[in-house]
């Protein structure tokens, strides 16, 4: 799928980019999906889901591909509604989780994503006037112990006689 937007970038035309958002917490009665645009889009997953993406003014500014060990995708809304609001105060009252599914596809292939979607969770915002602005990370390597395994008496029971 990556040589299908080498193609589109290096060639232009009348391909446009249609990125979407699905975000889902146990909070919430059901997951939204938004998407960048004017219109509405019918799109496929790839687990093969067709679903309905909400037309929203949605900024996404795509991580940085470099050898950090933290990594943010950051997206601002318009909150005029205070639909963000609500849906970010059922969250943090219930302790639960937002999950992030970040998708791109191309406006001449709606079937399938046209590269892989990145799983990520939410991990902070803030709510100015009309914008809510919302971080979401990668897998975080920094925060993570070597070895991952630790020895214990469980897992090498020899460890049980030099206690």
């Amino acid at each position: 799928m990556s040589q299908i937007l080498d193609e589109v970038n290096a060639s232009g035309g009348n391909v446009a980019y249609i990125r979407t958002l699905e975000l889902v917490c146990d909070a919430w009665p059901e997951p939204k999906y938004v998407c960048t645009g004017f219109r509405d889009q019918v799109l496929t997953t790839e687990d093969n889901r067709t679903l309905t993406f909400k037309a929203i003014n949605l900024g996404i500014s795509l991580p940085t591909k470099d050898n950090k060990g933290a990594q943010t995708l950051n997206f601002a809304t318009d909150n005029t509604t205070g639909e963000v609001t609500d849906l970010v105060d059922a969250a943090v009252e219930a302790n639960a989780r937002v999950t992030a599914i970040y998708r791109t596809y191309l406006s001449t292939l709606k079937t399938a994503p046209s590269e892989r979607p990145y799983r990520m969770v939410v991990l902070a915002g803030d709510l100015q006037g009309v914008i809510a602005n919302l971080q979401c990370g990668f897998f975080n390597i920094l925060l993570n112990a070597y070895p991952r395994r630790y020895l214990t008496p469980d897992y090498a029971p020899g460890l049980r006689y030099l206690i």
